[in-house]
Order: structure tokens, then C-alpha cells, then sequence
């Protein structure tokens, strides 16, 4: 199966890493207009929409939007769009939702959670920004480690924090490629 992965930056590369298997995959990196989680809602559906074309036309089986951002504001309008399966990676994380866990994101992702769910959110634009363009991210890092401390979980809403290795958030992480996996799985199982 060929699979696209849509992201605007490292975030795509990491989901590709970690679902590597079978498949083939079609990864963009839109590093031209990362990072997504300060664009207006309008730019981000148009270029969602002209990327997932692209995907198309090059025959993809499948899409997955590998930004939480782009699973929030294109999903649902990109998904009646194309006649094939298009992903989201927010979606999977909501199960985890809850007053003991901590969401951790870019500025949209962060206050949607917040407005949406009741949660704890916070936007770590600054070090989303350091990753994809890696730089030293451990003193930004360090500053939240004592907030981290009060929560059972975070609940890692951007997939370029998922370069960062687990055991340096100080508590237990949740991340939504284990979930993608196993629904495209069962997607190929079902469909294929």
C-alpha cells in the first residue's frame, strides 16, 4: 500500500519512522509554511486540499495528516473532498482526554483542546520551532518539567515532539502513532 503523509515539517518523518513496515510512503514535508499551527484556518484547508491532490495524483492509497493542527481544521472538510481514506492524527488522542493528563501543542491545537475538551493545554510553539529546525531544545524543555510533574501523562499533541525521547518529559507521554497504526491496519485488513 502506498501511504501519504502530509506534515509541515520533521513531525511527518517521525510517524513515517515509527509506522514503517509493509508500506510505501509519500512523505511532504512542507517546511515552506511551517510551522502550520500559526495559519489561518482558510490558507490551511486551501493548501491541505492542493497537497492531498498531489498525493492523489501521484496513487496513494491513503493519506494521513501528520499534523494535529491539520487534523483539527481540515479533517472533517478534506475528508468529503477525495474518495479515498484520509487520516487524521488528533482524532486518536482524544480517548486520552482527561483532568490528570497534560496536552502539549502548537497554539491552535493547544487552545481547540482547551476550549473543546476542559483539559490543560499549553502551546509549546518555541519548541516545536527548535526541533524542526534542530536546535538545543533542553533548557526550553526544563522550564516545564515542573509542571509536567503534576500530571499522570502528556499527551504529546504535535508529532515533532516525538523526537524527543520519551523519558525527558519526567512522566509517562501519549502519542497518537501507536493508535494510527493499529486503525490502518485494520483498515487494510478490512478494505484490501
Amino acid at each position: 500500500m502506498l501511504v501519504g503523509v502530509i506534515d509541515s515539517g520533521i513531525g511527518g518523518l517521525e510517524i513515517v519512522n515509527r509506522l514503517s513496515d509493509k508500506n510505501k510512503y509519500i512523505l511532504i514535508m512542507d517546511n515552506a509554511f511551517f510551522p502550520y499551527g500559526n495559519k489561518r484556518k482558510e490558507f490551511l484547508i486551501k493548501r491541505t486540499i492542493y497537497l492531498i491532490d498531489y498525493l492523489v495524483k501521484r496513487g496513494v492509497d491513503c493519506v494521513i495528516l501528520g499534523c494535529n493542527t491539520l487534523s483539527i481544521t481540515t479533517l472533517d472538510i478534506v475528508r468529503r473532498c477525495f474518495d479515498i481514506k484520509i487520516y487524521g492524527v488528533f482524532e486518536h488522542l482524544v480517548k486520552h482526554f482527561n483532568k490528570r493528563n497534560l496536552f502539549i501543542g502548537s497554539r491552535i491545537s493547544s487552545k481547540y483542546v482547551r476550549e473543546n475538551y476542559h483539559i490543560d493545554s499549553i502551546s509549546v510553539e518555541t519548541l516545536i520551532n527548535l526541533l524542526e529546525r534542530g536546535e538545543v531544545y533542553n533548557n526550553f524543555l526544563n522550564k516545564y518539567k515542573c509542571i509536567f510533574k503534576n500530571y499522570d501523562n502528556i499527551i504529546l499533541g504535535c508529532t515533532h515532539l516525538l523526537k524527543i525521547p520519551k523519558e525527558e518529559y519526567i512522566v509517562s507521554t501519549i502519542d497518537q502513532v501507536e493508535e494510527l497504526k493499529k486503525v490502518i491496519v485494520w483498515w487494510l485488513f478490512k478494505f484490501l
